[in-house]
């Protein structure tokens, strides 16, 4: 089962749900192997959801954008081998719409026979949970399982074990307060990897990683269908509205340069494309009215955050340096929601005294984006982002750019008056 992607004339062999070898790339190779560890039986539709999302990420992970003519929008043409690729091909210009809404990038997506069929897991069991999470590790995802747990629900934890953050998913999955012994956590790292592609060569940006932990979440989900007439798996993708907007800060980060990974108009997309792949979940994010402060302020085991919230990973540079920096955008706004919340915030960040960091980019960026935002541009940010599928939502969104930046204001208020 392979993948090409090109950018131009050459192009990149990639084998998906495999190893790489001299000549092939590989990518999502410990896939099959977690199915059989916890017993789960995916669907083909969700295997084949999957495949794309692997070759999706193996070829923003092997084209770099320094190869584009303006160094960022690159030109890229996807053909993957899938078990069943009858209804993919019609679907490709919504597919291609997704992914340039995520990445900025141009796709073609080309989908063939040859795919790998979905392994038989021996033994399989009904799952007993009846929706699935996203858990990347970081503080919103916490929050989002600290609720589900509390509710009473067993939710299914999915997460990417990226390398930073694996070990900080493993902890944080034993502290989400009085647990159910039979709480699952699947962790799965896609680790493309390629011969010709190594170090540098390699691209950083990964404005399409969340297609690829909405898939994993959709394998894990679509077992959970017992009947045709049963309601669909919910996949919660816990995220604050405020970075889930993401508004631009500044003119220039308009478009793509702002992440667009949990945005309401991608998560409404794919809402109407997976029912038209044969992929039974639905995807909500409970937050994307609320700001990371009132995330934390409301959480229904506040205690647990107060306690473990420090452990969680927000950083957008922590996979560089190994700690988060505490002035990037993510950092910033973390900050801001401990600070507002009322919370202590225990974490040991790089850049500990904003002070020092007046002229960093993302907080020049966030003190721009304040003084911009009181002749109320809020709706003009919203139109500049994205076209949203529900418009009576619009003064909701809104209202909660101009709550977190509110908490911001708060902290550089107080950090940079020291």
């Amino acid at each position: 089962m392979r993948a090409r992607a090109a950018a131009s004339d050459d192009d990149l062999a990639v084998c998906l749900f495999g190893n790489p070898s001299d000549d092939c790339g590989g990518v999502g190779a410990q896939v099959a192997a977690e199915m059989r560890r916890l017993s789960i039986q995916p669907t083909s539709e969700a295997w084949d959801f999957l495949a794309f999302a692997l070759s999706v990420t193996a070829a923003d992970v092997f084209i770099p954008r320094r190869g584009a003519a303006d160094g960022w929008t690159r030109q890229l043409r996807v053909v993957t081998e899938l078990a069943n690729p009858a209804d993919w091909q019609s679907l490709a210009p919504d597919l291609e719409w997704l992914l340039g809404f995520l990445s900025g990038d141009i796709w073609r997506f080309e989908f063939r026979r040859g795919g790998l069929t979905v392994p038989a897991v021996h033994r399989a069991q009904e799952p007993s949970e009846r929706l699935a999470c996203l858990f990347s590790g970081g503080l919103d995802s916490y929050v989002g399982a600290i609720d589900l747990v509390a509710q009473g629900r067993l939710p299914l934890l999915i997460s990417q074990a990226y390398r930073v953050e694996q070990s900080a998913q493993t902890t944080l999955a034993g502290k989400l307060g009085k647990l159910p012994p039979h709480l699952r956590h699947i962790q799965i790292d896609a680790g493309p990897s390629h011969p010709d592609v190594r170090g540098n060569d390699r691209e950083s940006s990964m404005r399409t990683r969340s297609l690829l932990f909405v898939s994993l979440g959709a394998l894990a989900a679509s077992a959970m269908v017992r009947s045709p007439n049963e309601s669909v798996p919910n996949l919660i993708v816990p995220e604050n509205g405020f970075i889930a907007l993401n508004p631009p800060l500044t003119p220039r980060r308009v478009g793509s340069l702002s992440t667009r990974t949990t945005h309401p108009a991608f998560l409404h997309k794919l809402n109407t494309l997976l029912p038209r792949l044969g992929v039974h979940c639905e995807l909500s994010n409970p937050y994307d009215e609320m700001t990371k402060g009132e995330m934390l302020d409301e959480c229904l085991k506040r205690v647990v955050v107060e306690r473990c919230g420090h452990e969680t990973v927000s950083c957008g540079k922590s996979g560089r340096r190994n700690q988060q920096c505490g002035r990037c955008v993510p950092c910033l706004i973390r900050r801001a929601a401990f600070r507002s919340a009322k919370i202590a915030d225990k974490t040991n960040y790089e850049f500990l005294d904003l002070n020092t960091q007046r002229s960093y980019d993302d907080v020049l960026a966030f003190r721009t984006a304040i003084v911009r935002a009181r002749d109320g541009t809020a709706r003009e940010w919203l139109r500049a982002s994205a076209p949203f599928p529900d418009s009576a939502r619009l003064p909701a969104y809104a209202r909660v750019i101009d709550r977190g930046l509110a908490e911001v204001e708060a902290l550089l208020a107080d950090e940079l008056a020291r």
